[in-house]
């Protein structure tokens, strides 16, 4: 492993399984590197509760509201789907399907 590029990708952010995929190692190479370096995690807890910021729930709550799925709007905020979901719910929103086979 590069561990020049290793430290440019967790600087930008990424986490330990998008290192190891750029970098095509395993996850777990990426996780002892960052240990032995002594660097925190990188994964976010999702986006319920104490873990969002305002701006990260008015962005998600726009796509919502512009008709986005939860899978689309996952994509473009870097979430699992599974933590839009939950985002979604607590709030009491219904969810937005897309029809015929896309994601919008």
């Amino acid at each position: 492993m590069v561990h020049s590029e290793a430290l440019a990708l967790y600087t930008e952010g990424y986490v330990d399984w998008k290192i190891a995929k750029v970098l095509h190692v395993s996850d777990t190479t990426v996780r002892k590197w960052r240990h032995r370096n002594n660097l925190p995690s990188n994964w976010k807890r999702g986006i319920t509760g104490q873990n969002i910021d305002q701006t990260l729930h008015e962005k998600v709550l726009k796509l919502y509201n512009s008709g986005m799925s939860d899978i689309a709007i996952s994509k473009i905020i870097d979430y699992s789907f599974s933590s839009v979901r939950r985002w979604r719910v607590e709030h009491g929103l219904k969810a937005n399907f897309a029809w015929g086979g896309g994601n919008k």
